[in-house]
């Protein structure tokens, strides 16, 4: 595939000349935004107008210079100038230094997702090496609490509507129970998917502290388990279809860490403001989570038993973010994920049944076909 830019328009040959493309320009082309932000000459108070492919699709862009700031770096705070990228998905702010390294990013419509440059080394280490903020205040005062483990016991059964049409069946439970003959705190989630299950299975200390977890896939094309080991102030994990000479990933250990996002919302009970951040791990994909909350007020909600009054709150986990609804207790009624998947408490029903907030116009018939 060849690409070339020519009297305003890129132009696209496959080698299959039905396949080629002309594309119009709407400003000038570069073959990533990130090239444009860090070649701009500064220029506070001037905008640029930019083009480039994203995936596919020709994918307009501007850059506008605000001028230099103070930010928080990852070594603290710093002066660096700020451009502000708006595409069709939304506005990503950068912080570039004199030599145009970018040194902060943030996605304005991820209230949670900073990235800050780095090593390697700092990058991994970056969730327990920062300084805490409001979010983080917040959520230690709540696992002293309700967010602790023994303020969350107890059981959780919702249905999952998948964006593809699928559905799914979430069992989770988190338990006082004894291990190695000391107390202890079980939490296990079950994912039916089909004929298929995905089993969560963590153990904590009476302190709160994770010993150690797995995750199973049974049922499907291939049976696998991964395993997280805690070592120290990191967890080390590793695939049951890993070969021999495989090592561990080794991540550290989450602070204020839980066991599931979903399962944390009753934490949220008694809170009527604020933003709260946890940590946790999601052992099927071996990744650390960042889990962010901020309680967005109060609402109606409809469901299939009348109108109920429900707390409206805000979910970012890593790159994903929800909206949520929960009861007085905290248990969710209905979760909308940002992909389309949503949750909803209670076993599958028809998907024009679930609960939706009252101030949003019921559907027509033709609308849902």
């Amino acid at each position: 595939m060849k690409f070339e830019v020519k009297d305003g328009k890129l132009e696209i040959r496959t080698g299959v000349k039905e396949d080629d493309e002309d594309l119009e320009l709407t400003g000038a082309f570069v073959p990533d935004a990130l090239l444009a932000v860090t070649t701009l000459p500064d220029s506070k108070g001037k905008s640029y107008r930019f083009t480039c492919l994203y995936q596919g699709k020709v994918a307009p862009f501007t850059i506008d210079d605000m001028g230099k700031e103070k930010v928080r770096g990852r070594s603290g705070e710093v002066e660096a100038r700020k451009l502000v990228l708006k595409d069709q998905d939304g506005e990503v702010d950068y912080w570039v230094d004199d030599k145009h390294a970018v040194l902060v990013m943030k996605t304005v419509k991820l209230e949670n997702l900073v990235a800050f440059a780095g090593t390697r080394e700092e990058s991994l280490a970056d969730w327990t090496t920062r300084s805490d903020d409001e979010a983080d205040v917040a959520a230690d005062k709540l696992m002293t609490g309700p967010a602790g483990l023994a303020g969350l016991t107890g059981e959780l059964r919702f249905g999952a509507y998948m964006e593809n049409g699928g559905h799914e069946v979430y069992n989770l439970k988190l338990k006082s129970e004894e291990k190695d003959g000391k107390p202890a705190f079980h939490f296990t989630s079950v994912a039916a998917i089909d004929s298929s299950k995905i089993t969560d299975d963590w153990w904590f200390s009476a302190e709160g502290a994770p010993l150690g977890g797995t995750c199973k896939h049974a049922g499907g094309e291939t049976e696998e388990t991964i395993t997280g080991r805690i070592d120290g102030k990191n967890i080390a994990t590793k695939s049951s279809e890993s070969k021999e000479k495989d090592k561990e990933k080794v991540f550290p250990l989450p602070r204020r860490f839980s066991p599931d996002a979903i399962f944390l919302l009753r934490a949220l009970r008694g809170e009527e403001k604020g933003t709260f951040r946890f940590g946790g791990f999601d052992l099927s994909n071996e990744i650390p989570l960042s889990v962010y909350f901020r309680i967005a007020g109060t609402e109606a909600l409809k469901t299939a038993k009348g109108e109920v009054k429900a707390k409206h709150v805000h979910l970012e986990q890593n790159a994903a973010e929800a909206e949520c609804w929960i009861d007085e207790a905290g248990s969710p009624l209905l979760v909308r994920w940002g992909d389309g998947d949503i949750y909803a408490a209670g076993p599958i029903v028809d998907p024009k049944d679930l609960p939706r907030p009252a101030s949003e116009p019921e559907k027509k018939k033709d609308e849902d076909e």
